[in-house]
């Protein structure tokens, strides 16, 4: 089950989206060095812009 966002708190989107994916490459479902959903999979999925998501990958590095 995927994990959902929550706009009623002070964690920015970005940062939240960012922990999901993170959990996601910890737990072996996006591989390291590998391929990850585009920004509008992401976006679409998560009913985000995609320069929010965009923010969230950018922090992963």
């Amino acid at each position: 089950m995927d994990q959902l966002l929550n706009e009623d708190t002070n964690n920015p989107l970005y940062l939240q989206l960012r922990e999901i994916i993170r959990g996601k490459i910890e737990s072996g479902e996006f591989i390291p060095g590998a391929s990850i959903p585009s920004e509008n999979e992401f976006a679409q999925k998560y009913g985000l812009n995609r320069l929010t998501v965009r923010s969230a990958i950018r922090a992963l590095v």
